[in-house]
This record gives C-alpha cells, sequence and structure tokens, in this order.
C-alpha cells in the first residue's frame, strides 16, 4: 500500500516517471524494514543479535553459503524466464506489451497467496524435519496441499469472475487493443491456478527438507517450457500463448515434483520403520 501510495505521489502528481516508480518502491522498502526493526526491538528483542552474538562456524558458513548460493540460482533463472518471455510477448506490438503489464500485475498479487504457503510449508516441514518427526512431516505436508488446493481453486473462480473489473483499475477499459487480450490472458491463466498453488507447497516441502536444488530445477525446467511455447505460439494466438505455456509449465513442474516427492517420503519413512513404504 505504501508502495502504490508513493507510486501515485511521485508518478501522477509529480510527473517523475519511471524513475519516481524506482523511488517509490526503495522508500517503501526502507520503510518496511524499518518498521520491523523497531517492532523486533520493541517486542522480540530476544530475535535482535549483538556483537556477543558473532561467532566464527565454519561448516554452518559452508552450509548458508551453499543455500543461499541455490536461492540465487533460483532467482536468476525465475527472471531470465520472465525477461525472455517478455521478449516473445514485445513481438506482438505495444497493445500487447500494456495488456501483459496489466494482466501480470494481478497475477502476481493472485500468486503471493500461493508465495505465502509455500513459505509456511517450508518453514513447517523445516522444523519437523529437524525434529525427526517423520510422520508428522508427511502428515502436514498434505494437510497443507489440501488447503493450498482449495485456495487456489477459490482463486482461480475470482479471477475468473472478477477479471473484468479488476482490469479496468489499472486498463481503460474502452481500450480496443490491450483490454480484451488482457481479459483473455487472465481468464485462460485462471484455469490452471490449482497447480500453481500445488506446486508452491511442494517446492516449500523441497526447501523444509533441505533439498534447495529440486525447486530450482523445477523452476528451471518450467520457464524453459513456457519461454518455448511463447515463442512459437504467440505469432498465431497472441497473448493467450503465454498464459497457456505457463499453465502446461505449472502442470509439468507439478509431476515433476510429485514423482521426487514420492521417492524422498519412500526413503525417508523407511529409515524411520525400517519397512519399505
Amino acid at each position: 500500500m505504501t508502495n502504490r501510495a508513493l507510486e501515485l505521489t511521485f508518478v501522477a502528481r509529480l510527473g517523475w516517471g519511471i524513475a519516481g516508480a524506482a523511488w517509490a518502491t526503495v522508500f517503501a522498502q526502507a520503510l518496511a524494514a524499518g518498521a520491523c526493526l523497531l517492532y523486533l526491538k520493541t517486542r522480540c528483542s530476544t530475535l535482535l543479535f549483538a556483537r556477543a552474538d558473532l561467532r566464527w562456524d565454519r561448516p554452518l558458513l559452508r552450509r548458508a553459503a551453499r543455500f543461499s548460493m541455490v536461492s540465487a540460482l533460483h532467482m536468476c533463472s525465475l527472471y531470465t524466464g520472465k525477461l525472455l518471455v517478455q521478449g516473445a510477448v514485445n513481438g506482438l506490438g505495444a497493445s500487447a506489451v500494456a495488456a501483459f503489464t496489466a494482466a501480470t500485475r494481478i497475477e502476481g498479487f493472485a500468486n503471493s497467496f500461493g508465495d505465502s504457503g509455500a513459505c509456511a510449508m517450508s518453514v513447517f516441514i523445516g522444523q519437523n524435519t529437524g525434529a525427526e518427526e517423520r510422520v508428522r512431516v508427511r502428515q502436514g505436508f498434505f494437510t497443507g496441499q489440501k488447503l493450498l488446493g482449495v485456495l487456489g481453486a477459490v482463486m482461480s473462480l475470482l479471477m475468473l469472475a472478477g477479471a473484468r473489473p479488476l482490469l479496468i483499475f489499472v486498463l481503460p477499459q474502452d481500450d480496443p487493443s490491450s483490454f480484451p487480450p488482457a481479459l483473455g490472458y487472465l481468464r485462460l491463466v485462471a484455469c490452471f491456478y490449482l497447480f500453481n498453488f500445488l506446486g508452491s507447497g511442494l517446492a516449500g516441502y523441497f526447501q523444509g527438507r533441505g533439498q534447495m536444488h529440486v525447486p530450482v530445477l523445477g523452476a528451471t525446467g518450467h520457464l524453459t517450457l513456457r519461454v518455448v511455447v511463447s515463442f512459437l505460439l504467440t505469432r498465431s494466438i497472441g497473448l493467450p500463448a503465454v498464459a497457456l505455456a505457463c499453465g502446461l509449465g505449472w502442470i509439468s513442474v507439478v509431476i515433476f515434483w510429485w514423482i521426487l516427492f514420492c521417492r524422498d517420503q519412500r526413503r525417508y519413512l523407511t529409515v524411520k520403520t525400517g519397512v519399505p513404504v
């Protein structure tokens, strides 16, 4: 909300253009960081560390570096793929670019719920993996997937029904060139949201298990398929090709992660019980 308010001030009122949007993001992030630090200091001071808490731990540093490098690679592949998809959209003209930009802003808001579910899943799985609660890991995962599945279905229905009013906030409804393709994109991509949310839960599972490479492999495969299908089909069917490519990518990565999940669970529970699952 702060970012949006600052963007309206810097861009719409002060006329700073693209630089205004950038400054709004910087100020909003700084304000959020300051608010978090203030909350920690006043309510959860034990979570803050001091100089006396700093210790050199080579094994822990090595593990943190390994995890962070894999996460960085994940983010690099994610945004490289988005950049390549944007290249496919750019070939459709300015109206398609405007439609895609507006639609993906709304899509990003919907995706944030799945991202939150992935974070919650990662924390739960990580805590119970560390506590050697193998059965609880399995039960918690399936409970989380049920919740994410329901949330994904609800979000899909909301986007199908609310695509038009949502787009009115970011695009002029009477624009004959950008509004219809944006509407078509949102309604098509909404049909695949169940797989989006289930995939988020699976990614959270592997992150919690410490298998950081699995989400990277899945995301890279998903983005590769998305880029290839987008470039192959955008010339013939336009912007819906990008939505279709995104949906097919979600389906493929869920299948891939599910196979690896079943293999991991067979090994994981066999160690606990001594009996193959």
